[in-house]
């Protein structure tokens, strides 16, 4: 989604879906709000997108 800021200037506000890609594959947010949710030790959970402009090694995460 986007919004004329200017003479022929288009300024992006962000995303109409809420797909998130995890390795190539886009996954809807509310699903995996809703799978981690239904962990028994979860009482709640929310997604927040990162935008990275480098993003990490696979190694960090561990």
């Amino acid at each position: 989604m986007g919004a004329l800021v200017g003479h022929r200037r288009l300024g992006l506000l962000g995303r109409r879906d809420d797909l998130v890609n995890i390795g190539a594959i886009k996954v809807p947010a509310l699903l995996l709000e809703a799978t981690i949710r239904a962990r028994p030790a979860i009482a709640d959970c929310a997604l927040q997108a990162v935008h990275w402009t480098k993003a990490p090694s696979r190694s960090a995460w561990r």
